[in-house]
């Protein structure tokens, strides 16, 4: 075999990010035979790394393997997978076949099976019509989820409550088999209150195979009763009345008693469809990027080689693999990258185009090598302030949107090295681009600085508000510290792993399906108005009524 592997490289790309299940179909396989299973992208190179194995099969040549393969992937989708096939042969493994495919591809097309070339490793087969073939599709348990909307009320029997005042907290047993805590009430009075909405998301697994427990509390915490129903009792049989039951400690030498603590009634149930994201990639997604590089902490390591070695380092390998990693998406193949925390000849503001600077380099390589060269560019160090930045690609998102031919999503990304100096207007500005636009900001810290407003920022969000007491319409901010990760490569798919979802927020809040992708720009751009009002969308109608949203 031609390609490079690494077979002990399995975990390393453990990191909290999509999973999805691959289906397998192959006909005709020679016996005794296994198979294994590979990928790569654009952070491990060219090393393919094993994700899974079949068991010999000895007795079966037309196998299916539902769900019972799991890989991670990344954002965005461009992944290959290997698929290897394996002869048995007197105890002895010979390589028989193989076909590659792109995970992208397979995605874009996601109900259907999709067909691979297979190429044999003994030369004369190729010519062959052998019978052998393979066929995969996907199942993502984790991303396909549609809305599920229930509203609990509860009659209590006298003595179960005695006027005490109650609450709930919905559990479901994941697809891990543990149990998982959905959304907690209001405390409300009385003998038969109505609690407000839940609305959670349910994926297709979920729908096959969930189980619901709803234990009710009284004020002081201690539990009156519960119930336990699966998905399919209330969206399918169309239950709605549960006797509630308690286990009562017994005493010493007694058995457990069991007593009817009264009725937990489903007002309603609904389940609004949702899309996933292949759906917007088979929309045809396209999205704009931009880059703010912080140069101050440059200045202060400048007599220190090793260290400005260290840091320039880890600067190009995250920025390297961001770019590539988000490159195959971008409407028009070119990033915009600015510098900031010092300042070009003799301009006195607080961020420079580095391209225009360059003669425009714009692919992920040249990417990097733009940077190595920008060092040559500075005059003076400068605070770092994000704001000015922040404020211009805005501006230049509006008069995209106004003039592209269909809707982006526009991504900003900023590679910083300690404190922000404009930490209030930068928060404004933030605010403001949650209410306007499709567009993220991702900030990677990186060295040894102070992050603590970034972490502040990414602890206590539904604290935040800008300067006017207003607060942000959705997250929109994701934050990864290189030192909590044990690579660049780590920190880099953990950074970008967000937008997948900020995607699906942003769509579910403005009531944007994948087709409204394909739509111009104009025909979408009446969601919003100038300053930050929204038009079409009632945002108290968005968040209001409801308990907890996953």
């Amino acid at each position: 075999m031609d390609a490079n592997f690494d077979e002990n490289a399995r975990n390393q790309d453990a990191l909290v990010s999509p999973h999805l299940h691959l289906i397998v179909r192959a006909q005709k396989l020679p016996l005794p035979s296994y198979m294994k299973f590979y990928h790569k992208n654009a952070v491990t190179g060219n090393n393919w790394i094993l994700f899974g194995a079949t068991e010999i099969n000895e007795t079966d040549p037309n196998l299916t393997l539902a769900n019972k393969l799991s890989i991670q992937y990344f954002f965005p989708l461009y992944q290959l997978i290997r698929v290897e096939i394996y002869q048995v042969i007197i105890e002895s493994s010979m390589f028989y076949a193989h076909a590659e495919f792109n995970l992208a591809d397979l995605l874009r097309n996601p109900d259907q099976l999709m067909d691979l070339s297979l190429t044999y490793e003994k030369s004369k087969l190729n010519d062959v019509d052998t019978g052998t073939r393979l066929s995969v599709g996907a199942n993502d348990p984790s991303q396909s989820k549609d809305f599920l909307t229930m509203q609990y009320a509860a009659e209590f029997n006298k003595v179960s409550l005695l006027g005490r005042k109650s609450y709930f907290i919905l559990w479901r047993l994941n697809e891990n088999n543990e149990l998982e805590k959905v959304a907690q009430s209001i405390v409300l009075k009385g003998r038969n209150p109505v609690w407000p909405r839940v609305c959670m998301k349910v994926s297709e697994q979920f729908k096959r195979e969930g189980i619901f427990r709803l234990v009710v509390h009284n004020k002081d915490h201690k539990v009156i009763g519960h119930v336990e129903f699966t998905y399919g009792d209330i969206m399918e049989q169309g239950k709605r009345e549960f006797r509630m039951f308690k286990f009562e400690s017994p005493k010493k030498g007694s058995p457990a008693k069991i007593k009817e603590k009264g009725r937990i009634i489903l007002k309603n149930a609904s389940l609004e469809k949702s899309g996933n994201f292949t759906d917007y990639l088979a929309a045809g997604l396209d999205m704009q990027c931009y880059f703010g590089l912080d140069y101050s902490e440059y200045f202060d390591f400048y007599f220190d080689k090793l260290t400005t070695d260290i840091r320039k380092k880890d600067f190009k390998d995250i920025l390297g693999n961001i770019a590539k990693i988000i490159y195959p998406y971008l409407g028009e193949k070119m990033f915009s990258v600015y510098g900031v925390g010092a300042s070009v000849g003799a301009s006195n503001i607080d961020f420079f185009p580095i391209f225009s600077q360059l003669n425009g380099l714009y692919s992920p390589n040249q990417l990097v090598e733009g940077y190595e060269k920008s060092f040559g560019l500075l005059q003076n160090k400068k605070d770092l302030k994000l704001s000015p930045l922040v404020k211009e690609v805005i501006k230049n998102a509006k008069e995209d949107l106004g003039k592209c031919h269909k809707i982006k999503y526009y991504v900003s990304v900023f590679l910083i090295t300690g404190k922000i100096h404009d930490w209030d207007e930068f928060i404004s500005e933030v605010v403001l681009a949650s209410y306007e636009l499709p567009m993220s900001f991702l900030f990677m810290g990186i060295g040894d600085g102070d992050f603590s407003q970034l972490e502040m920022l990414n602890n206590r969000w539904s604290q935040i508000q800008d300067s006017q007491g207003r607060k942000p319409f959705r997250k929109n901010v994701m934050i990864v510290l290189l030192k909590d990760h044990i690579a660049c490569s780590h920190a880099s798919i953990r950074l970008v792993s967000e937008i997948p979802r900020d995607i699906w927020n942003f769509s579910e809040l403005f009531k944007l399906g994948p087709s409204d992708f394909r739509k111009t720009s104009m025909e979408v751009l009446n969601l919003f108005h100038e300053g930050g009002e929204l038009n079409s969308v009632d945002v108290d109608e968005v968040k209001a009524n409801y308990i907890f949203l996953i």
